[in-house]
């Protein structure tokens, strides 16, 4: 009994090393083919972005948010978007 769960330890360790080398020999394929270097971002957004998220996340009453295919997410009146679900088609 000792043996097969000793055996499918060693397969799970040996499973997760062949995906780390994997990754590993992936990004060094990246950085040397195409000339794209893994460079984690411990913050990705700076304190402006931060702040501006925040100030787009606090929303007035009466407003909502909708996607547009030019401007992505906007402001929508919800007296806009109450026409605009009542409309007859």
């Amino acid at each position: 009994m000792q043996s097969r769960r000793y055996i499918s330890y060693v397969f799970i360790f040996s499973l997760y090393l062949f995906v780390e080398g994997f990754c590993y020999l992936s990004l060094l394929l990246l950085e040397s083919v195409f000339y794209i270097p893994y460079d984690p971002n411990v913050s990705a957004l700076s304190e402006k972005q931060k702040t501006s998220l925040e100030n787009f996340l606090k929303r007035q009453e009466g407003e909502h948010v909708a996607q547009d295919a030019v401007l992505g997410w906007v402001y929508v009146a919800k007296s806009l978007s109450e026409n605009l679900k009542t409309r007859p088609r």
